[in-house]
């Protein structure tokens, strides 16, 4: 069993369920359209509803699977043309969210604290306002 979201008011419910919990909205049992998506397998029958908008459909497909938005919708529209899922199917990830943190140069953990650099006996407080970043995991500290 799995959370599916109602077309209508787009809650989270049952996909055995023959109605939406919450606001009624019949669910279709009939189709039963299972597509192995980057490797995992779900239950895309919601893709075929045409009273459904395509861009709603995106939404519910990006929701299920957290892949990428757009690609989700240009899926869609290939799906909605051709009126047949595909047994597979891959979409882009979210990796240059990844790839926009901030790593240290010395570890590579993306575990980083901002912290003031303090001040010395010889330098006294000139530049004790600078903030460093500091790797929480081997304690590397470098300018941001």
């Amino acid at each position: 069993m799995s959370l599916i979201n109602c077309p209508e008011c787009n809650k989270e419910i049952s996909d055995k369920s023959k109605a939406c919990i919450y606001c009624g909205y019949p669910i279709k049992e009939d189709r039963n359209e299972k597509c192995i998506i980057n490797g995992i397998e779900y239950n895309i029958s919601f893709l075929l509803d045409e009273s459904i908008s395509i861009p709603i459909r995106a939404k519910q497909l990006h929701l299920l699977t957290h892949c990428d938005l757009k690609d989700c919708i240009n899926k869609v529209k290939d799906i909605a043309e051709s009126k047949e899922i595909p047994k597979t199917l891959y979409l882009k990830t979210h990796k240059a969210e990844e790839n926009s943190k901030v790593k240290c140069p010395k570890c590579g953990c993306t575990d980083i604290g901002v912290a003031n650099r303090g001040y010395s006996l010889v330098w006294g407080f000139i530049g004790s306002g600078k903030s460093m970043n500091v790797c929480k995991n081997c304690g590397y500290k470098w300018k941001p």
